[in-house]
């Protein structure tokens, strides 16, 4: 079964909620969902997609693009 991983970045938690929205649409097309906040994500391999989500009210999120250096090999 095809997996995708929902990855939130929050302030507020309006994203996380965002993340789980996200994530359970997915799930209804009959792919297997997960959402974990940035911090606790160790490693992407194993996953068909990931959906990374952050606030972004003045641009890119400095975590988002330091989550993305970490991870562009995978």
């Amino acid at each position: 079964m095809e997996k995708t991983q929902v990855i939130y970045i929050t302030h507020s938690g309006t994203t996380q909620d965002v993340a789980k929205a996200v994530s359970e649409e997915v799930i209804k097309t009959g792919v297997e969902a997960g959402v974990l906040p940035a911090e606790h994500v160790k490693r992407l391999t194993g996953y068909s997609a990931v959906v990374l989500g952050a606030p972004m009210i003045m641009g890119w999120h400095r975590r988002v693009l330091k989550f993305l250096r970490q991870h562009k090999p995978e």
